[in-house]
């Protein structure tokens, strides 16, 4: 079986996933938000997958 990273997510007030970071500590992706969920910024790989977390 692959070991596969941990990944951490970090959310606003409005639990948004802003940012997502590697077990290494370093970060992986950034997210940015508009009023009501509109997305401003993404970058990053968002930690291997396709979408942004919970926005699915």
């Amino acid at each position: 079986m692959e070991e596969k990273e941990h990944l951490y997510c970090m959310h606003d007030a409005m639990k948004n996933v802003t940012a997502i970071f590697g077990a290494a500590g370093g970060r992986r992706a950034l997210h940015e938000y508009r009023p009501y969920g509109g997305v401003i910024t993404s970058e990053g790989d968002n930690g291997g997958r396709e979408q942004i977390p919970l926005l699915k």
